[in-house]
């Protein structure tokens, strides 16, 4: 038997450990890029279930709208009017019958933005964290197009969105990602600080560009105002 000198056997020693901790160190970096591609599909996955929701409740808002309109009400007296966000008050509506968020009219429960929806870094914005409902706006190539007040779109807005959760909205809208990234708003101005209350406003026009104009929903970047690099759902209620 050959027998090895101890200088020889701690030598071997050391070369198995360097060996063990090669080893080791690459099993942990296997495991880690395998943990940051599951986390990133994991978010992929999640703005898809995000976007889901929001158009959900987007149609859950227009079907009760045209419940309403079916029942005879005007355009003009269908009311907004919610217990969480204030101003949508409709002189137009004497009754709990005409409103959309009353469970004697269009039966719907006032549903405030999860954080998961929505660009966080843009929480002390004018609008952020609600759903903002707005006869300001006319929607290009949606109803008839014109400049004055009778042009104006019953809109459904949900401001700053994330913008993973935009493009997976227009995914599932068929609006156009240019190149992968949501269309900006051609106008510059999608203006929907006025609230509406049964009053349409000589306001903006919602534009998109090419080939997605006359898209009732979808997803846009501002164009100036909201600003550039803030992202946008819309749902129209009702064309006019």
């Amino acid at each position: 038997m050959i027998s090895l000198s101890p200088s020889a056997e701690r030598g071997n020693v050391f070369f198995y450990i360097m060996v063990a901790i090669v080893l080791f160190a690459a099993l942990s970096y296997a495991v880690s890029q395998s943990n940051r591609g599951s986390i990133a599909a994991m978010s992929e996955e999640q703005a898809r279930l995000a976007a889901t929701e929001v158009l959900e409740y987007a149609s859950v808002l227009s079907n009760a709208t045209a419940q309403l309109r079916l029942r005879g009400y005007k355009d003009t007296g269908v009311s907004y009017e919610n217990p969480v966000v204030a101003g949508y008050a409709n002189v137009n509506c004497a009754d709990e019958a005409c409103k959309v968020f009353s469970t004697e009219g269009g039966g719907v429960s006032y549903k405030t933005p999860p954080k998961d929806w929505l660009d966080t870094s843009h929480a002390a914005e004018s609008g952020y964290g609600a759903w903002i409902f707005s006869g300001e706006n006319e929607v290009e190539q949606v109803g008839t197009d014109g400049s004055s007040a009778a042009n104006k779109e019953l809109i459904a807005f949900l401001p700053y969105v994330k913008k993973a959760v935009c493009i997976e909205i227009n995914k599932k809208t068929g609006v156009t990602n240019p190149l992968g990234d949501p269309p900006r708003e051609a106008d510059t101005i999608a203006d929907y600080t006025s609230l509406f209350s049964g009053t349409y406003v000589h306001g903006e026009s919602l534009t998109l560009p090419d080939p997605d104009k006359g898209k009732n929903a979808g997803c846009f970047e501002g164009g100036g105002s909201p600003a550039i690099g803030t992202y946008h759902f819309y749902q129209v209620l009702m064309a006019r």
